[in-house]
């Protein structure tokens, strides 16, 4: 949850330098993750880019949860 590019990109003022970044092979991520995980290991952003899911702010969270809930608070 909240791992997108939208989220990423709100919240730049929260990103923290990957120490050791990684650029293993994720079979797993669907064509978005995958896409946005490219940039990541490419540096597209900027070096080793990572956001801390405990970073977004709470707002975000909270609509990510209610938009799985199908609008329903």
């Amino acid at each position: 949850m909240l791992m997108d590019r939208v989220t990423l990109l709100a919240h730049r003022d929260h990103w923290i330098a990957e120490p050791s970044p990684s650029a293993k092979v994720l079979d797993h991520l669907d064509p978005a993750e995958s896409s946005l995980y490219a940039d990541l290991v490419s540096n597209a952003y900027a070096p080793s880019v990572r956001l801390e899911q405990e970073r977004a702010r709470f707002a975000a969270v909270e609509q990510a949860i209610i938009d799985s809930l199908g609008g329903r608070p």
